[in-house]
């Protein structure tokens, strides 16, 4: 059996499924009371990652949002001197347009592209948080009735 730290590597497992009995049967008060509320610390700290990750992400992808406005604001000012320095240029000025219009295409599928990928880590992110909560939320319960069970044995 080997050892990380101060408990076993089977004391720590079994406290992770929820078994906190001491080696005469009954269940030690302190190890639920600590274990409660580890639980309920894992299950908020699911959610606050999450929050942590979404913010994280609305962040990437404002900047990517406003680096696409930058580089549409400084098209259209090309554009727009192309044809102050040659308004007659009748070609020069149709392939300006349809670069600038090409580049805004790209731009706009890149941004879809972006808006898909976050959408999808959000997606798992979420269902990783809630399923950590999940778990937390089911040994807490469980260390719970643990110590109701304890305060019961020991009023009777």
């Amino acid at each position: 059996m080997a050892t990380t730290g101060k408990k076993t590597t089977t004391e720590a497992r079994s406290r992770r499924n929820g078994h906190n009995r001491a080696r005469n049967g009954s269940t030690a008060p302190q190890d639920n009371t600590g274990a409660l509320f580890d639980a309920l610390a894992e299950s908020a700290q699911a959610f606050f990652s999450a929050s942590k990750a979404s913010s994280e992400r609305a962040y990437r992808f404002s900047q990517a949002a406003l680096n696409d406005a930058q580089a549409t604001q400084r098209d259209v000012i090309a554009l727009a001197q192309k044809w102050a320095e040659s308004p007659l240029d009748l070609l020069g000025w149709y392939t300006a347009i349809t670069e600038t219009a090409v580049h805004a295409q790209h731009r706009t599928a890149e941004g879809a592209r972006r808006l898909w990928e976050e959408l999808a880590d959000a997606r798992k992110e979420t269902q990783e948080a809630v399923q950590r909560s999940a778990r937390a939320n089911w040994r807490a319960g469980q260390a719970a009735f643990g110590l109701a069970r304890g305060a019961i044995t020991k009023s009777s």
